[in-house]
């Protein structure tokens, strides 16, 4: 705005031309005197000079004015980052609800200018924008985050748009037992139902990271341990060795989260002892007429074991290869006691094996062999005659020989 200063009215002839010219200190560029109108500064951001003088009618001339102002076309640049936990694959960025979201804004300084951001915004999922006043976190799913600033001239930035894949469910573990092993177990004189293995058995862990609202980030890793040892990260499938008896097998999974499964616990028996054997009648310690059968014989000895499975006798000739049953599959326990009885007859006479095998749960096989004679013994020497005159006796003696003449 200019006035021409009235000294005397009569004198004055009122104002002529206003005259300006603009200068970008920047570049020292600059624009010839114009005649003055309205303007709006055009051109890149930076410091700029105005400068202006008026002119009457009659040619005075005002000493030339100026006015220095800074021009800010130029939005704020906004940033947004992840904490931990946080994994990225695929072009996915896997998160948990515990991870921190932060949003930092620049307003970028162009030739010695940025007027500074004003404000930043953010919405999740198309909801409502909120001023961002600190770090925020996501409920579990497929999260999309928007968000921008603006600065104090309200020159505003383009929305941007990141997604987060939020798990917040660990895993899930399982322990396979592989052979031989068996689950609870449960036959005359044995009961159980804690699994049966050996140190053969492999153990298998499975792991699986649940897809929960769209969203799994998978597995990362499991650890195991036995009787509450050292923890080892799960690589393959591994064995329990040891003494016989009962272990406890400790495990858990955790995804690339570390959402942490709940420890888990599996107790197992190791077995590597075979059953308990051996035969009272038939014996190895019976000799001569002892080891002489015929007809149904009543078989007798022990099979013992904690896990017996079942015990069987077989017998074949003692010149034979082929095994025959004697008395069939049996699933009990028994200790010096009757184990069955073996039907003979219709057996050419002759020697024989008698074996007994008993397997327990677990395949551990314990077996013992006797010999025996099939046959009625054939008298051919008799000392004396049973009564009471001379030369016969309350007990006559007799001696029984084979046909190799052996007595």
């Amino acid at each position: 705005q200019a006035e021409d200063g009235i000294r005397d009215v009569e004198r004055s002839r009122g104002l002529g031309d206003v005259y300006k010219r603009q200068i970008l200190s920047s570049t020292g560029e600059y624009k010839g005197w114009q005649v003055y109108k309205p303007i709006n500064i055009i051109g890149p951001d930076g410091i700029y000079t105005i400068e202006y003088y008026s002119v009457d009618n009659v040619e005075n001339k005002e000493q030339t004015k100026s006015i220095t102002m800074k021009l800010d076309n130029t939005a704020p640049e906004t940033n947004i980052t992840a904490g931990e936990p946080r994994y990225i694959t695929e072009n996915k960025i896997y998160i948990t609800p515990q991870t921190q979201i932060e949003l930092s804004s620049i307003d970028p300084v162009i030739n010695n200018v940025a007027v500074g951001v004003k404000t930043i915004k953010w919405r999740v999922d198309s909801g409502e924008w909120k001023v961002y006043e600190g770090t925020f976190t996501l409920i579990e799913g497929i999260r999309t985050v928007e968000y921008y600033a603006y600065d104090y001239l309200k020159n505003t930035e383009d929305i941007k748009t990141q997604v987060y894949h939020v798990d917040n469910t660990p895993p899930e573990s399982n322990i396979v037992l592989g052979d031989p092993h068996c689950d609870g177990h449960s036959i005359e004189g044995v009961e159980h139902s804690t699994p049966v293995i050996t140190s053969d058995t492999l153990l298998t862990i499975n792991s699986n990271d649940p897809v929960v609202e769209g969203v799994a980030s998978g597995v990362k890793n499991s650890k195991w341990r036995v009787a509450n040892g050292k923890w080892s990260v799960y690589t393959e499938p591994f064995k329990i060795e040891g003494e016989d008896g009962e272990y406890k097998i400790d495990y858990y999974s955790s995804d690339n989260v570390m959402n942490i499964e709940v420890m888990k616990t599996t107790t197992v028996i190791l077995d590597n002892t075979e059953p308990e054997v051996y035969l009272t009648f038939p014996s190895t310690a019976n000799t001569g007429l002892c080891q002489l059968i015929n007809g149904t014989v009543t078989v007798t000895g022990t099979v013992k074991d904690l896990h017996l499975e079942w015990y069987r006798l077989d017998y074949r000739g003692y010149e034979e290869e082929e095994w025959h049953t004697a008395i069939s599959t049996k699933q009990r326990i028994v200790e010096d006691g009757e184990l069955g009885r073996w039907n003979t007859t219709g057996l050419e006479d002759g020697w024989y094996v008698l074996k007994l095998i008993a397997e327990d749960c677990v395949r551990n096989r314990a077996e013992t062999e006797v010999e025996v004679y099939i046959g009625q013994p054939e008298k051919l020497l008799e000392v004396g005659k049973k009564g009471k005159e001379d030369g016969e006796f309350n007990h006559p003696g007799y001696v029984a020989l084979d046909k190799e003449g052996n007595i």
